[in-house]
């Protein structure tokens, strides 16, 4: 649902004045999304990784 969509746009673009405003508010705030996803990617296969060379026994933390 398109009112769903909207609500979890970060407010500072939701509440921006012009278009242009909000489309780079926006596209930022894709941009930070997608790295913290990337990030978050990068460390689960860093510890599968280490999982794989323990024999399959998961690492002390």
């Amino acid at each position: 649902m398109v009112v769903n969509d909207w609500n979890r746009l970060p407010k500072n673009a939701v509440e921006a004045n012009l278009l242009n405003s909000f489309k780079a508010r926006l596209d930022k705030w894709f941009m930070v999304q997608n790295l913290v996803q990337n990030k978050n990617t990068i460390i689960i296969q860093s510890t599968r990784g280490l999982t794989n060379e323990l024999g399959g026994k998961k690492p002390i933390r």
